[in-house]
């Protein structure tokens, strides 16, 4: 979808761990993801910050009206679900590295 190389991770951990293996455009997580999205925003901010990089972290959430409490945690953007795809790239695309 929109030109993206995706790699998934299934959990916080799994996708910290990724990024220590390469470094991507843009971070989308869901917060009810396992071990909660929340608790993986913390974890890529920390990991990004050990390395010098700014990373964009988009959240995505079906709970209506998180937007400002969010952003506060650090979330660049915030997608509502259901997601429309158009929507997505929409957002992703502005981020380039």
């Amino acid at each position: 979808l929109c030109g993206a190389s995706v790699r998934t991770a299934p959990s916080a951990a799994e996708g910290v761990q990724a990024l220590k293996q390469q470094r991507p455009d843009v971070v989308i997580s869901d917060i009810a993801m396992p071990d909660d999205g929340i608790a993986l925003i913390r974890a890529v901010k920390a990991a990004a910050d050990e390395r010098h990089l700014r990373i964009p972290l988009i959240a995505v959430t079906a709970h209506r009206g998180r937007r400002e409490e969010l952003l506060k945690k650090g979330f660049a953007e915030l997608v509502e679900k259901p997601i429309d795809p158009l929507t997505l790239c929409r957002v992703v695309l502005p981020h380039p590295r």
